[in-house]
């Protein structure tokens, strides 16, 4: 018999933000820029002692394409949809997340941290614009 996961351990966050560079950023590079976000939001919730990742998904949106990048845990790996055709220096992106048996502020800590390290990484300049919880609370934080 599998385990019931009562709903209020689920947690739910959504991040908006706006991504920059100076310099134009390769396809190659935003797909590996991706999954490093993807997978330290994951390492970043395990870290904190959620039960399970339930999924990280992220989209980047740019004027030449989209991705979508996932995880359903570190041990399950990262998937990558979508194509980006030019390199760019603006790029939208948007993190939801689903975790559980965490908080939904250590879940937007997690979130925030882990995109905004990645992107220090690179030398990228982020800005955001939404932070969601599943309450439906919506705020703007500098990240």
């Amino acid at each position: 018999m599998k385990a019931r996961i009562h709903e209020r351990h689920v947690q739910c966050g959504t991040v908006v933000a706006k991504i920059s560079s100076n310099t134009p950023i390769s396809p190659g590079r935003i797909v590996e820029i991706a999954r490093e976000i993807v997978k330290n939001v994951a390492r970043k919730c395990t870290e904190e002692g959620a039960k399970a990742i339930g999924h990280v998904k992220l989209y980047l949106k740019s004027m030449s394409g989209y991705l979508r990048v996932d995880t359903v845990g570190l041990e399950y790996g990262v998937d990558v949809e979508g194509n980006l055709s030019n390199s760019e220096r603006e790029i939208t992106l948007v993190m939801n997340s689903v975790i559980i048996g965490l908080e939904e502020d250590k879940i937007a800590k997690a979130m925030m941290d882990g995109i905004k390290e990645v992107l220090a990484l690179y030398g990228l300049v982020v800005e955001l614009e939404r932070l969601s919880h599943v309450h439906g609370r919506s705020e703007r934080r500098a990240l």
